[in-house]
């Protein structure tokens, strides 16, 4: 018995020992949920996006809120402890390793910058020329002095002496209005970032790791928790909390999210498949062999995808699911086939070469055809398609050589010393239950032909209207769980400060800073009276003059004028009792531009970071594009105002702002991305499903060496089915999104499986309804464990997998329903009872 069965033993031994090396390797596979993947290859919208991620990263942060939830009974939000709250969060931030800075309002650094270098310089660069003058006037002026001695003496009055000491002429307006993004929401008397209802404090964070750093973003994670908890020590009476979003906050939430749902599925789809087998089979030795063999395969897959690429996406992490589902089918058919011929009597060697011999070529063909429908998938637009494709296409042929390599020896060796089964036993309860169905939807078929033809015609003009209601979605939200513990706190930071939702961010790229900053002067003054009410623009070019705004400044209001108002200015203050000496340096910029003198431009080093992250002051002679600046202003609009992004003609205006002097602009937008993204997907689905069908064509053909009416027939129960399928999804309201593009060559590798089985038995046992008779037990069950397999992905919290796991399990079940009830009708109409059994 030992020199008989060694062979097979070592055999399996091997096969198991590359399962367990290529799941070692599994384990640095990670999860990958960047907003790059999915942009689609050759679109304008996804091209500026892209350049807007290369050049700025997409300014991620993290915000932290300190939120005031006494409710309406409670006592009202008390702004000055809010700011401190804020201000200690922030120090605690900051302390951690991963933390590069934050900040909860000005710091001094700021204000240094604004006071000193930004706010004196308002008469050469703030505001337009007309504007200018009329504050230089010297009626305007007196009446500054006197706004400004009302201000001081006033409540207050310490905090605002020291912005209008900076700004006595008024240039800059409203600090506020000036700054827009989060300084927009500096509180004048805390110096914090309030929210207008003084009821949350921002915290804003400058992660010291890449947004999609997940390790970070946990470790991020626990010390905001830890200083959330010292808040509440240091206020233990207020009715304090703190939330957070962004930055590697994401990648640590999705990667947690996505893989605890990831088990969910796998344990459920296993569950669910294990069972089907053990009631089928009636025992545990085939389906633990089967689900070997399958976990085998998945682990291959696993192993050289990590090694490969190292990451998979979100869509591309549902392989493991989809090859659950996928991988059981080819060992069921020859596990059918082992198992009658063992109730023969035959010897388990010789069993097995015979199931080879009776379904090898079918379930070759089946896994062939599958394999090249998802190899379609590589011409998607979309990366996580392309990935799936590629990664399923190599799944099914790691599938196919693990049912080989493990399943194979494992059915060899379970035979030995097992007894064969017993054709009538009282385990083979589903065995002979099945048959029963199966036997009644093939003879239905057969004797009431024209009638099952004329329903099934029926129900397919039907679905052809239900396609004709098929949506699109593009909801990015669907490729993540729907209780994201990120979308709480993004709908707070949305509503209180309008971040988080940039419907826009321009990037204006010119030879040199200078350059770059005038050309996106000329784009912000185009985007004026062209936003939506409500909107709101942040922009270093109100913080940075260009040399050609200064000097133009210079021409219009230099010598006399500028040194007139100087003069006015000191008079009037001393008029009001002000000392001059707070007032120094807007007094010496006055000064200077009466002698027709410029002031130094203001230097990078003393650039705040929320002036320096809107800027790549660039390098060289400006020739490369490497060596080229960039500015980007950072547009906000009202949720939904931009549903498809910003509306041509804006984007037209600001081009051609951006090339009046040869700069080239790209406009960032995720509503815009999401409209390309919704276009791109309708093509994608028509495309790849005509794609998947020709290459599943060829293969048929191939595999039934070009007789045209076998690979018809072959094709009919898929195409009925799929039809079906989406007529379904059309009339229940199942929408079409990235996910979805794969179910249409995924429904056609799997529908095929049945008719390729259906036809190729037609040698064998004489007609197509004496192999559906023959082999109709396994094609039910192989669907059942299909609809096991991907319906588990139903039980997912990510909306666009949970989707995709329906369609895939209704379409299975209509490819069935078709290969079992419409195509013995099909036969008997076109060829009539009689010539079944002919070729």
């Amino acid at each position: 018995m030992i020199e008989r069965t060694w062979p097979w033993t070592v055999a399996l031994a091997a096969a198991l020992a590359l399962t367990a090396l290529a799941g070692w390797k599994a384990t640095d596979l990670s999860v990958s949920t960047r907003i790059e993947e999915m942009l689609p290859a050759g679109s304008p919208a996804a091209d500026d996006y892209r350049r807007f991620l290369d050049r700025f990263g997409g300014f991620e942060k993290v915000y932290a809120m300190v939120v005031w939830e006494a409710g309406d009974d409670g006592p009202p939000p008390d702004a000055a402890l809010l700011a401190e709250a804020a201000g200690r969060l922030g120090e605690r931030l900051e302390a951690l390793p991963e933390v590069a800075a934050s900040r909860s309002g000005l710091t001094a650094a700021d204000e240094d910058f604004l006071r000193r270098l930004v706010l004196p310089r308002g008469a050469l660069f703030l505001g337009d020329d007309d504007t200018a003058r009329e504050r230089l006037d010297t009626r305007a002026v007196r009446l500054r002095a006197a706004e400004i001695r009302r201000a001081v003496t006033g409540p207050g009055g310490a905090q605002q002496a020291r912005w209008l000491a900076a700004d006595p002429l008024g240039f800059a307006g409203d600090l506020a209005e000036l700054g827009g993004g989060a300084m927009g929401f500096i509180d004048p008397l805390t110096g914090g970032f309030l929210s207008p209802a003084g009821d949350v404090a921002l915290v804003v964070v400058t992660p010291a790791s890449g947004e999609l750093d997940a390790a970070a973003g946990r470790a991020l994670a626990a010390g905001i928790d830890a200083a959330a908890a010292a808040l509440a020590d240091d206020f233990p009476d207020a009715p304090l909390a703190v939330v957070a979003v962004g930055g590697p906050l994401y990648a640590a939430q999705d990667e947690a999210a996505i893989r605890g749902d990831l088990t969910t599925t796998i344990t459920g789809s296993a569950f669910a498949v294990t069972l089907l087998l053990v009631l089928y089979f009636g025992t545990l030795g085939t389906p633990v062999a089967l689900l070997v063999a399958v976990a085998s395969g998945v682990a291959w897959t696993a192993g050289f995808t990590a090694l490969v690429h190292g990451e998979v996406s979100v869509l591309g992490i549902s392989f493991a699911a989809m090859l659950l589902g996928l991988g059981v089918d080819y060992g069921i058919h020859g596990a059918s086939r082992f198992r009658a011929a063992r109730i023969e009597g035959v010897a388990p060697p010789a069993a097995l070469g015979q199931a080879l011999g009776d379904v090898g070529p079918a379930v070759l063909a089946s896994a062939a055809t599958t394999a090249a429908a998802f190899l379609v998938l590589s011409l998607a637009h979309f990366r996580p398609v392309r990935e799936l494709g590629l990664v399923m296409a190599g799944g099914i042929l790691a599938l196919l050589a693990a049912t080989l390599a493990v399943g194979a020896p494992a059915f060899v060796l379970a035979g030995r010393w097992s007894k064969p089964p017993r054709r009538w036993h009282w385990r083979a309860t589903t065995w002979r239950g099945l048959g029963r169905g199966v036997h009644f939807l093939v003879y239905l078929g057969l004797r009431n032909a024209r009638w099952v033809a004329a329903a099934a015609l029926a129900v397919t003009l039907l679905a052809g209207w239900g396609i004709t209601r098929l949506d699109v979605s593009l909801d990015l939200r669907s490729l993540r769980p729907t209780d994201h513990p990120a979308f709480a706190a993004e709908e707070l930071l949305v509503d209180r400060f309008a971040l988080g939702l940039d419907a826009a961010t321009v990037v204006v790229e010119a030879g040199d800073l200078d350059a770059a900053l005038s050309a996106a002067r000329r784009v912000e003054t185009a985007l004026a009276g062209r936003l939506p009410e409500g909107s709101d623009v942040s922009s270093p070019v109100r913080w940075l003059p260009t040399a050609a705004v200064v000097e133009r400044r210079l021409a219009a209001l230099g010598g006399e004028p500028a040194a007139a108002a100087a003069a006015d200015l000191r008079a009037a203050l001393a008029e009001q009792g002000l000392a001059e000496r707070p007032f120094a340096d807007a007094l010496a910029v006055l000064d200077a531009a009466g002698r027709g003198e410029a002031p130094l431009p203001i230097r990078r080093d003393a650039w705040p970071d929320w002036v320096a992250e809107q800027v790549r002051p660039g390098g060289g002679d400006g020739s490369g594009e490497a060596a080229s600046a960039a500015v980007a202003i950072r547009v906000a609009t009202p949720l939904g105002a931009w549903a498809e992004g910003p509306p041509a003609e804006l984007l037209a205006a600001v081009a051609a702002a951006a090339g009046e002097s040869g700069a080239r602009v790209a406009v960032a937008s995720v509503p815009r991305l999401g409209a390309e993204l919704r276009r791109s997907i309708v093509r994608d689905f028509r495309a790849l499903g005509g794609w998947a069908l020709a290459a599943v064509l060829a293969v048929v053909l191939v595999a039934f060496r070009g007789h045209p009416r076998r690979s018809l027939l072959a094709l009919a129960p898929v195409v009925v089915g799929g039809v079906w399928t989406l007529g379904f999804a059309g009339w229940v309201g199942l929408p079409l999104d990235p996910f979805a593009v794969v179910v249409a060559p995924l429904l056609l590798g799997l529908g095929i499986d049945d008719g390729l089985h259906a036809v190729a038995g037609e040698r064998r046992f004489g007609s197509v309804w004496g192999s559906l008779l023959e082999n109709g037990r396994a094609m039910t069950l192989t669907t059942l464990t299909t609809c096991a397999g991907f319906g588990s992905l139903a039980l997912s919290r990510v909306p666009s997998l949970a989707r995709g796991g329906v369609l895939v399990a209704v379409g299975a079940f209509c490819c069935l329903l078709a290969t079992l009830l419409v195509l013995p009708a099909v036969t008997a109409l076109w060829i009539g009872k009689a010539g079944w059994g002919k070729r």
